[in-house]
């Protein structure tokens, strides 16, 4: 199968990560609203925004694109029409219209992965403990969460959103149990629902020797080092828990490497990394750990969980979201609820004493990436799931919206959608045949 990944960007952020796997394994090619490298696989479209509109859409506007009209005509686009399943990732980020959403659906099968809350919820990437979403949104709490609104209309996009997705046909995939339990209780539960997590290339990310790795970085060889990965660095963000990283470090006394690092984070114990280009030299780097720092106060299935494992680097942090899912705590690391600074700098004191304990667990953690999460496994997972999405595709479409939304788009891609989900149809009848 043609499969088109369709992502906000491509050089930065586990999204990118995931689809760029994907599509290299797939042979398969990428749209993105922000285009960061130069990969030949990878095109853009014009976004098209309304400036008419902007004032009247939301404040949320930037990121969650309803100024944005480009989208809305993706059936024409020449990289959709080479497709036969389009694989959506996060379409937040100022380049998509969530209104172009149903009609998309009906042109091409659509496998959708959610990499975060967003799509659930009126505009927040993570709900923490905040169930509104469930029921509607409304008095939203945490406006200054991405992405941010500067008024409460979190109610009017989880309305929209529900009106969206009822005209549209979805195969929803989640890259943890935890995320689809949400899912499942959200305006995305009627369409179908499984769990995939993402995925790890473990010839790549491999254990290297330490102390020749810590040379090359330039690191200390005879002292401990922990540490983590994240865009603009871990200790910067809010949701890895970079403030009870802190005090997780100044409980035990050992060194932090922040990798992804902007700007100096100017704390004796940390040292600052900046961003790493390539793979093979994000597993050298990875393997300068003696564990991977994870006091997480919001996630997913994290990319950099899974690639510290294949490093053979063991993972001490929260039990967060769907973390529990991939580090089995005893065996592969040690996990304590959200929030235990104090039980996870005793776990990361006692393992960085104990070598036998810390070379256990390091073992267990690259045996069971290699095991599950190989991302040739993972690709193969998904390759059933285009399959499906490709069989599911019914003759009669669910209705398009076009009356609800006309104060907001062109309506004629709308009208076009039958046309082009006929083209699509002919198209599987003549392989078929």
């Amino acid at each position: 199968m043609n499969i088109l990944h369709i992502n906000t960007m491509d050089g930065a952020g586990g999204a990118a990560t995931v689809a760029l796997r994907l599509a290299a394994a797939q042979g398969g090619r990428m749209l993105v609203g922000h285009k960061q490298t130069d990969n030949d696989a990878i095109h853009t479209f014009p976004h098209e925004l309304h400036r008419g509109l902007m004032p009247h859409t939301c404040e949320a506007q930037h990121e969650i694109g309803y100024a944005c009209h480009g989208s809305h005509r993706l059936g024409w686009n020449p990289h959709v029409r080479w497709a036969d399943v389009l694989h959506l990732h996060n379409l937040h980020g100022g380049y998509f219209n969530p209104w172009s959403l149903s009609a998309l659906s009906h042109a091409r099968p659509i496998v959708w992965t959610l990499h975060d809350m967003t799509p659930i919820t009126g505009h927040c990437a993570h709900a923490y403990d905040c169930r509104r979403w469930g029921s509607g949104c409304g008095e939203c709490k945490r406006l200054n969460t991405y992405c941010e609104l500067s008024s409460d209309v979190s109610a009017d996009i989880w309305n929209w959103n529900r009106t969206i997705y009822n005209a549209s046909f979805l195969h929803i995939v989640c890259p943890s149990e935890w995320l689809a339990e949400q899912v499942r209780e959200s305006i995305l539960q009627d369409h179908p629902i499984q769990v995939i997590p993402n995925g790890v290339p473990t010839h790549v990310y491999r254990p290297y020797d330490r102390d020749a790795c810590r040379t090359e970085c330039g690191l200390p060889i005879d002292q401990p080092i922990v540490g983590c990965a994240a865009l603009a660095g871990a200790i910067q963000n809010r949701w890895k828990g970079g403030r009870d990283a802190i005090k997780i470090i100044e409980q035990v006394g050992c060194h932090y490497l922040n990798i992804g690092a902007i700007s100096p984070t100017k704390h004796p114990q940390v040292m600052d990394c900046e961003h790493v280009a390539g793979e093979a030299r994000m597993a050298k780097v990875l393997s300068c750990l003696d564990a991977l720092l994870y006091p997480t106060h919001a996630d997913n299935c994290p990319l950099i969980i899974l690639e510290a494992m294949a490093c053979g680097v063991p993972v001490v942090g929260y039990a967060t979201g769907g973390v529990p899912e991939l580090v089995r705590s005893g065996i592969d690391g040690l996990l304590r609820p959200t929030g235990d600074v104090a039980g996870v700098a005793a776990d990361l004191r006692e393992l960085l004493a104990v070598p036998s304990l810390r070379a256990v667990l390091a073992g267990n953690a690259r045996a069971r990436a290699v095991a599950e999460y190989d991302h040739a496994r993972i690709a193969e997972r998904y390759a059933a799931a285009y399959r499906d999405a490709w069989e599911a595709v019914p003759d009669g479409p669910r209705p398009l919206p076009a009356e609800t939304i006309t104060p907001l788009i062109d309506c004629a891609p709308f009208r076009a959608a039958e046309a082009a989900k006929a083209e699509f149809l002919a198209h599987r009848h003549r392989i078929a045949g």
